[in-house]
């Protein structure tokens, strides 16, 4: 019965993520917006915040050094003047905010581990913001996953951006982990014996060591923010998969001019095979529908 709820709730995985890109919209953007003031002034902000207090010990983009950054937020604070530090300072408290809901959602889920959230998250409440190098994002999937900290000398997206764009993938697999969880341990519990295709593969650094059978497919999810591979029927491996573009594309749609859109969009529409492939059938099919209301208009 747990199982099918969690099924059931599967469906409206996009909610999640909606209400994050509303909560950045309404308090976090648009009291910025009434001192004409944007997301490049926090992304300013939260990158200098995050060299500052917590990785004074790495290197930084653009070489910047905590000394440096400090200064630079003591600049920034005359040019804005009082009344633009402190809605930057508020909108950034905002993000904040958002970000934790994201973060303990992620912890209950399994995506986060214990220890990472009490010896890495927690000292560093506060300081926070995503660092996406901008050629590791063209090359790699950004991932929801917490990974150690490394330093850099690339160009990143502005923290802002990139941090939506890392809470809203962190989203993603706090929806899907607990199913998979769930799934596996009904699998496990009612066919013991009878299903061999559930079996846990190890990992040889961090790659599965066996390839999956006839009619398997290869099973991820998360314990405690580890990685968990397993041999699983294809059938239940590829429910996971479907894309929803479509699902992408509505709540986009209302955030079309928000900084994250001209990434999520190549990756979703332009370059996407699935969609273009569907496409084929979908605009005849739309130009047909339309034609009607051309002839009455």
């Amino acid at each position: 019965e747990r199982l099918s709820y969690l099924h059931h709730e599967l469906g409206h995985r996009d909610n999640a993520n909606r209400l994050l890109l509303e909560g950045i919209q309404r308090r976090v953007l648009e009291p910025l917006k009434a001192l004409d003031m944007d997301q490049h002034h926090l992304g300013q902000y939260l990158r200098l915040r995050r060299i500052i207090n917590e990785r004074y010990e790495l290197v930084n983009p653009g070489l910047w050094t905590p000394t440096v950054s400090k200064e630079q937020m003591a600049y920034y604070q005359r040019q804005w003047g009082e009344d633009g530090w402190q809605a930057v300072e508020a909108a950034a408290r905002a993000f904040d905010d958002l970000s934790w809901e994201v973060v303990q959602k992620a912890l209950e889920a399994g995506v986060i581990s214990r220890e990472v959230y009490e010896q890495k998250i927690l000292p560093n409440k506060g300081n926070w913001a995503a660092f996406v190098v901008a050629h590791h994002l063209e090359a790699d999937e950004l991932s929801g996953r917490i990974f150690a900290q490394a330093g850099t000398f690339g160009d990143i997206l502005n923290p802002l951006d990139g941090s939506v764009m890392k809470l809203m993938a962190m989203n993603r697999l706090a929806e899907f982990n607990p199913v998979k969880r769930a799934t596996r341990d009904f699998y496990l519990k009612h066919f013991p014996d009878g299903d061999r295709s559930w079996t846990q593969v190890p990992l040889i650094q961090g790659h599965p060591s066996q390839r999956p059978q006839a009619n398997e497919e290869l099973f991820y999810l998360l314990e405690d923010g580890q990685v968990e591979v397993w041999r699983a029927p294809k059938n239940v491996a590829k429910a996971f998969d479907a894309h929803d573009v479509g699902g992408w594309a509505r709540f986009f749609h209302k955030y079309i001019h928000h900084p994250t859109y001209k990434y999520i969009h190549p990756v979703l529409v332009t370059f996407s095979m699935a969609f273009q492939a569907g496409n084929i059938f979908r605009d005849p099919r739309r130009t047909f529908r339309s034609l009607t209301a051309y002839g009455s208009g």
